[in-house]
């Protein structure tokens, strides 16, 4: 059994910032996730760094960036993913 730290909050809130509120520009929100790797609960820290524009397909289209980690994602006004950068890993949205 691998408890979380007492007091610890587990909850990823900022999965949700763009289907519950906007956050400013270098908003950040700390929490504890379990690394499976090393099989102990880490502190998390995600910032949203801001719009921008991002180009896919050839086509600029508006964009949030948010990192957390090593993790960089781009999101649409909606939440939903258009780029995401974890080390090695690009995963990108077809539009």
């Amino acid at each position: 059994s691998y408890a979380a730290p007492a007091g610890s909050d587990i909850r990823a809130q900022s999965e949700l910032w763009f289907l519950k509120t906007q956050p400013k520009p270098g908003a950040k929100v700390k929490y504890f996730r379990f690394d499976i790797k090393e099989l102990k609960w880490v502190e998390e820290a995600t910032t949203y760094v801001g719009p921008g524009n991002l180009k896919i397909g050839g086509k600029d289209m508006h964009a949030h960036l948010v990192k957390s980690g090593a993790g960089r994602a781009w999101v649409d006004d909606e939440g939903s993913l258009l780029r995401l950068e974890a080390g090695k890993l690009v995963m990108q949205a077809v539009r």
